[in-house]
């Protein structure tokens, strides 16, 4: 009955429902959708000229049909961005693919198949990653502009179930698996470069991060850049290198006897912490400051006097239940010696916002190294997760690389339409840049509605009882929804 044609022109019938409603019947062009909010996601892609941007990056390195195909390659790869911004991750979701606002939103008049969509990215080219890679730094250099740049750098296991190519055993995190390595730039994954499970992340972020911070030094020159990293990533070569570009680092540090029993013995911290354990209520103490220690791999570094060791010393009791107590029961104790190291001075940095204008230990350690957490480990698990990066279900390399780089640039689309279109905006006193991709995805993308087609327009109606889905809806696509006129009486 919200449809006041269709009331006009339907057939009283005899059956009436369990509350007294009299029933009519007619017909309707009305057709149902599950994903209204793409409107609005592919309105802001192409005026954006995100969109633009994708292709000129991309578009000379896409594989082309060496056939006669009905469908171009700029809009295969459009349908695979749109299927991942659904949370339609599978190409064999594809085939099945039938909601009506697809066709609407490529513009196009039959969507690629499955197969058609694998013979493309079978062919996927070392020239197109790189200029994928480049085309989601080019992303971050136009639509930020940054008072300081953290660069996270770390690896993520990618498991696998098959033989894909170039795979390999990883002991640490027991599977064959991928170990590829992402950069994140303020939180937004700038750099993917895929490797086998073995590969040592210091060889690939040698080979990327000169490059990335050069450019980042030419478009934002007098911009500090930190990079962080655990101690994986931690080589004298690369700490040299960043030193001499003047940037700035904060990278774990492996502890060793020699460190630790200055630690145990000599050290004097700035700072003492005590706080009590949840599980047991023991006391815990945790000591933070810098330590004097010089390893021996700088001797011959040009700056080694810059550099500051920081040491995070807890000890707490042994809980009562562990591995550890079953094997040695007099060890009552048990401490956990955590380090960084730091170009960064006791004075802070230059021109840096607030909060590194005194640049203490526990400040550096606690608020800002600690900060990898949500900046790279959470924004891990939203592209592998939430984007479906670490779908790698294919035999070739490559193509298990080329769709985590189109979960990469999905990542930015939704990032920066939260941020252009929410401006703010609030769900139940949580941000919505900041609310999970699922949900986003579920509340404002994968909103049902009804579709009403003629020669020249597409109306789109929605329930406004679900409050969330209409405000999602409405900031997304800017349009607010008119109100529905009460139903006119059927005969």
């Amino acid at each position: 009955q919200s449809d006041p044609a269709m009331a006009r022109n339907c057939n009283k019938s005899g059956i009436n429902t369990s509350n007294g409603k009299r029933v009519y019947v007619g017909t309707t062009q009305t057709v149902m959708t599950q994903h209204a909010g793409l409107i609005g996601l592919v309105d802001y892609l192409r005026s954006s000229n995100m969109w633009d941007l994708i292709v000129e990056k991309v578009g000379q390195h896409l594989p082309r049909s060496k056939r006669k195909s009905k469908h171009d390659s700029e809009a295969m790869l459009l349908q695979r961005l749109i299927a991942l911004f659904v949370g339609k991750e599978d190409l064999n979701d594809h085939d099945n693919w039938k909601d009506p606002i697809l066709l609407q939103v490529l513009g196009v008049s039959e969507l690629a198949s499955s197969s058609t969509l694998s013979r493309m990215e079978s062919q996927v080219t070392d020239a197109l990653l790189h200029e994928m890679n480049a085309c989601l730094l080019e992303i971050f250099l136009r639509k930020e502009d940054p008072s300081m740049i953290w660069l996270d750098a770390d690896s993520t296991p990618v498991p696998v179930e098959g033989y894909q190519e170039g795979t390999e055993y990883n002991g640490h995190y027991r599977c064959n698996c991928y170990l590829p390595l992402v950069i994140f730039a303020n939180g937004l994954p700038i750099q993917v470069t895929f490797a086998g499970g073995t590969a040592d992340g210091r060889n690939l972020l040698e080979k990327e991060i000169y490059d990335i911070t050069e450019t980042m030094q030419t478009r934002f020159p007098g911009t500090p850049i930190v990079l962080r990293g655990d101690a994986g990533f931690n080589r004298p070569v690369i700490l040299d290198e960043l030193e001499k570009r003047g940037c700035y680092y904060i990278i774990g540090f492996a502890p060793n006897t020699a460190v630790e029993t200055m630690a145990a013995d000599e050290w004097q911290p700035e700072t003492t912490k005590y706080s009590i354990r949840a599980s047991d209520g023991a006391s815990i103490a945790r000591a933070l400051g810098d330590i004097e220690y010089v390893p021996q791999s700088w001797k011959k570094s040009p700056n080694k006097e810059v550099r500051r060791v920081i040491a995070r010393h807890q000890v707490a009791p042994v809980p009562k239940v562990t591995d550890k107590q079953r094997q040695n029961p007099e060890v009552t104790m048990e401490a956990d010696l955590r380090l960084v190291v730091t170009n960064i001075p006791r004075t802070g940095i230059a021109h840096s916002p607030l909060g590194l204008a005194d640049a203490h230990a526990e400040l550096l350690y606690e608020v800002h190294y600690c900060q990898r957490a949500h900046s790279c480990e959470d924004r891990f698990s939203e592209l592998k997760s939430g984007m479906f990066g670490a779908r790698a279900s294919a035999h070739r390399m490559r193509t298990n690389w080329y769709r985590m780089m189109l979960s990469a640039i999905a990542m930015h689309v939704f990032h920066y339409i939260r941020k252009d279109r929410f401006k703010g905006a609030e769900l139940d006193g949580r941000l919505w840049l900041n609310i999970e991709i699922n949900r986003f995805r579920q509340l404002a993308v994968n909103v049902t509605a009804a579709l009403v087609e003629c020669a020249t327009r597409l109306t789109i109606r929605i329930n406004p009882r679900n409050i969330y889905n209409f405000e999602g809806f409405e900031m997304l696509t800017g349009i607010k929804p008119k109100p529905t006129e009460p139903p006119a009486e059927a005969g």
